[in-house]
């Protein structure tokens, strides 16, 4: 439980306004003022130089490389492969994003387990499936 009387003297300090506290702003808008809350689409690309795509009309900013994985691990006799990395929206939310195999490199045709460069595996700029990491999916 907070002590009423000192809330109500921090709220009257915090309002005076003096000479003092003009200067410590002046100074501190020199040095850029107050953090950013948010990225703007070019920082975060700057940033991260990894690409980016659009997915159901909401644009993303790739932060991680793709890596494979097996989609179903256990209790398959075939597990799907897949490849997942990480993304941000323009406010800053992580995600996951799956990109499925081109048809021609499926494990059927066996031209996955041959595959040297694995730029042309997926379709890179459609992912299937991106899943905000606290949990909204969203599904192509």
């Amino acid at each position: 439980m907070k002590n009423q009387n000192a809330v109500a003297l921090g709220r009257l300090g915090g309002s005076v306004k003096s000479e003092a506290k003009a200067k410590a702003a002046r100074e501190n808008g020199k040095k850029g003022g107050r953090p950013k809350t948010r990225w703007t689409k070019e920082e975060l690309l700057m940033k991260e130089n990894k690409g980016e795509f659009t997915f159901n009309g909401k644009e993303y900013v790739i932060i991680e490389n793709a890596s494979v994985e097996n989609r179903y691990p256990f209790g398959f006799e075939k597990p799907d492969i897949i490849y997942t990395g990480r993304a941000l929206d323009i406010r800053g939310n992580k995600y996951k994003v799956v990109w499925e195999l081109k048809k021609e490199y499926t494990e059927d045709t066996g031209l996955f387990n041959n595959l040297e460069d694995e730029s042309d595996a997926c379709d890179w700029e459609h992912p299937t499936q991106v899943e905000k990491i606290d949990g909204e999916l969203e599904e192509d």
